[in-house]
């Protein structure tokens, strides 16, 4: 446009009246505007797909049952779209673009905050990446934030050693970037001998892994044992030799992995693994917990577990008696300080926060790392030929045979401290709850695919002769009237105590299923995609209702991610809503006459 015409546009402009001018400037912000989304959607594609996905996965919400809509499988999918970032943009990291750098930084923290109060196992996948970031970028203390407590802590990675290898990799390379290797690379030998005890590596091939990060590392003292004195050496042998010709490290390595050498050191390394002189120590600057000659730990196991699932850390208890009578001491359990109520006052576990100070896991007389879950791994892979209950395999996960735990009982253990039975009571006495039999009822599992969708309907018709207390964490969605009471509200310790009191329940399959096993209540469960006869086989006083004879596909098995093979969808199971409710009342009135718990002369519902 020339400088006449471009005066003359202005004096129209200038000439137009506040109507138009206010129409003109709204028209160039709407043109600004699109054009800048055009650009960003253009230069920033692999950006601007990570965020929508992000904001969808937030704006999900729950479900009736109080759990979240968003799946493991989602966060992995948003995880990716991350990657994807990362890889797009590497060379703008490695040169410390701020732009990207910072759209990068809000975008991360914002879905680490986020998936960390649902999937702590996706949150870790996410830190990592965090760190591998931070690394590129040549930014060591990024690296320790991000990471440094996973390093100290294995026992929290629940996506398996891998995960745990890469976390202390990209560690360990941060270190070597800013000079600490010398100083903390002996925690390397930590690393490695966790590895081994795990039986997920060898020591050669922990030699070949860590192979820069202990040649780097100041030389262990002769007390700290044999073992780590020819790990150093033999890492730093293999990182020694240099590249005269193309493929010959490749060659070494080789021979290392096949030759009689290398065979005789795996097994000379394997027997000092496990029976030789491995006293090391991990260094000062490190937070540890109390060496084990101080803490009398020497004799004691270690449970770890860092996820929950309350059904889960109840079918545990069987397994954690037999190792405590096996080995004569109470087992030390690490678990989340919020699952606590589940084993107060348990004589064969002493209980430890797993997210407090890290662990001296190599202190214990042994290890059991049930995070990486036992049960979940195996019922994936034998789908739907499932044959072995929960108690049987986290009792494997501790090295209790089948034997053992026959010996001393598959009994689910829960106690009750005083303060749970003054709660219990208080809470029966304040709702005048008792005059009629009490039928306790969990509605829904954390899965939906498991839950019956017309458990409302169940529980007015049971309030009708039953004092009903509903075992959920939320009050919304629950029917309300006489006779109907809820635990929303109420702490964990508290439910649980309650369940002593039940004369009969009814559950789906969840926790509250297995609490009903600790106090030998008379359960109605609910199955359908899941084996009732497995899950409930430490169960004395268990109905299992559902409908094998109908649905031969029944159990199949599935998962919440895996729809039901007859309609294609996720969500409720035909199975599961065949079963009657006429049918669960029957068999409620059954369990009270058989039990000698139903009242002769029923009073009439109180007011709720």
């Amino acid at each position: 446009m020339s400088a006449i015409a471009q005066k003359e546009l202005d004096a129209s402009v200038t000439d137009a009246t506040p109507a138009a001018q206010a129409t003109l400037a709204t028209l160039e912000e709407t043109l600004e505007r699109f054009f800048g989304a055009f650009l960003d959607e253009t230069s920033y594609r692999e950006y601007r797909n990570a965020e929508r996905i992000i904001e969808t996965l937030k704006a999900q919400g729950q479900t009736v049952s109080g759990v979240p809509r968003v799946r493991p499988s989602d966060c992995s999918r948003a995880l990716a779209a991350l990657e994807a970032v990362f890889e797009a943009y590497k060379p703008l990291f490695r040169t410390r673009d701020p732009g990207p750098i910072h759209r990068f930084e809000e975008l991360i923290s914002d879905f680490a905050t986020f998936v960390e109060k649902l999937y702590p196992a996706e949150a870790i996948g996410v830190r990592i990446l965090h760190a591998d970031v931070h690394l590129i970028m040549g930014d060591p203390e990024g690296v320790e934030e991000a990471i440094g407590g996973l390093a100290d802590r294995p026992y929290l990675i629940q996506g398996g050693f891998n995960d745990y290898r890469r976390v202390v990799e990209i560690r360990g390379k941060a270190m070597l970037m800013d000079g600490r290797i010398g100083a903390r690379g002996t925690d390397y030998l930590v690393h490695g001998r966790r590895l081994i005890r795990n039986g997920k590596m060898k020591a050669v091939g922990i030699a070949r892994t860590f192979a820069p990060f202990l040649a780097a590392a100041d030389t262990p003292p002769a007390a700290e044992g044999l073992f780590a004195h020819l790990l150093v050496t033999t890492a730093r042998r293999l990182v020694s030799a240099r590249r005269p010709r193309r493929g010959l490290v490749q060659r070494v390595l080789t021979r290392l992995r096949r030759g009689t050498l290398a065979l005789r050191m795996a097994v000379l390394f394997d027997l000092l693994s496990r029976f030789g002189d491995l006293r090391w120590r991990q260094p000062a600057t490190a937070p540890t917990a109390p060496k084990a000659a101080e803490a009398g730990l020497s004799r004691r196991y270690l449970v770890t577990r860092a996820m929950g699932g309350i059904g889960d850390l109840l079918m545990m208890t069987p397994g954690l008696r037999a190792l405590a009578l096996k080995s004569g001491q109470p087992v030390d359990l690490a678990v989340p300080k919020g699952f606590f109520p589940i084993f107060l006052d348990n004589p064969h576990v002493r209980l430890i926060d797993i997210n407090g100070a890290p662990l001296d896991t190599l202190s214990y007389r042994g290890w059991r790392n049930l995070t990486i879950c036992p049960a979940g791994r195996y019922e994936s892979r034998t789908r739907p030929h499932v044959r072995k209950g929960r108690v049987e395999l986290f009792a494997r996960g501790m090295g209790i045979r089948k034997r053992l735990l026959t010996r001393h009982g598959w009994n689910i253990q829960m106690e009750l401290d005083a303060d749970q039975r003054t709660a219990r009571d208080a809470f029966l006495a304040e709702r005048g709850i008792g005059r009629r039999p009490v039928v306790g009822v969990q509605p829904y599992s954390r899965d939906s695919y498991k839950d019956h969708p017309r458990i409302g309907e169940l529980i007015v018709k049971l309030a009708e002769d039953h004092d009903v207390i509903v075992l959920h964490h939320l009050a919304d969605g629950i029917p309300q009237g006489p006779g109907i009471w809820s635990t929303a509200g109420q702490s964990l310790a508290t439910s649980l105590a309650l369940v002593s009191r039940l004369d009969a329940m009814v559950s789906v399959d969840s926790a509250f299923l297995h609490a009903a096993a600790a106090f030998d209540v008379p359960v109605v469960a609910l199955f359908g995609p899941t084996d009732g006869r497995t899950f409930t086989r430490h169960h004395k006083h268990a109905t299992v209702l559902w409908k094998p004879e109908v649905y031969g596909c029944s159990p199949c098995w599935r998962n919440e991610d895996l729809p039901c093979i007859l309609t294609g969808l996720t969500g409720i199971s035909p199975c599961v809503n065949a079963i009657g409710i006429a049918e669960i009342q029957a068999e409620v009135s059954r369990l009270l006459d058989s039990h000698g718990r139903r009242s002769l002369a029923p009073s009439p519902a109180p007011t709720a």
